[in-house]
């Protein structure tokens, strides 16, 4: 349940940038500016939630990956970011703070692939496990 969580978080959380940048073109559509402003305001809530979920998601996982972690960490560097963020400068806080945004989508994007890629091994594994028992003979081949 919390992996199916962080997906939408991550998207209305990102896609602030995108609103602001289309806001700030010629064209300035209503939509896109009560989208961009109900989003701004709800960003500091989503992006604790975010951590809170992703760190239950770690705690409960079968086993710890290393994209996973690494996508966490950065996660828990943004809030970080904010924190701190009038002790460091504003032009530098910003950078900073879309800096990890980029390592964050990158190490989420890598942890789907690594998931995609724990699970592939793990269903041929069990589907070799199972062909190797029925070969010996221990197991029918129907529960296959």
């Amino acid at each position: 349940m919390t992996a199916k969580l962080t997906l939408p978080l991550t998207f209305l959380l990102v896609i602030i940038y995108v609103l602001r940048k289309l806001r700030k073109s010629r064209d300035k559509s209503h939509f896109i500016n009560v989208w961009n402003r109900r989003l701004r305001k709800a960003h500091k809530p989503m992006g604790i939630t975010l951590a809170v979920v992703s760190l239950i998601h770690g705690l409960l996982a079968r086993s710890a990956m290393l994209w996973g972690i690494i996508c966490l960490v950065s996660i828990f560097l943004l809030g970080l970011t904010f924190v701190l963020r009038k002790k460091i400068k504003k032009p530098n806080w910003m950078k900073v703070h879309r800096i990890l945004t980029i390592i964050m989508l990158v190490t989420f994007a890598l942890h789907m692939v690594e998931l995609e890629t724990r699970d592939h091994d793990y269903d041929h594994d069990r589907a070799s496990i199972v062909t190797t028992i029925e070969e010996i003979g221990y197991l029918p081949s129907i529960i296959n």
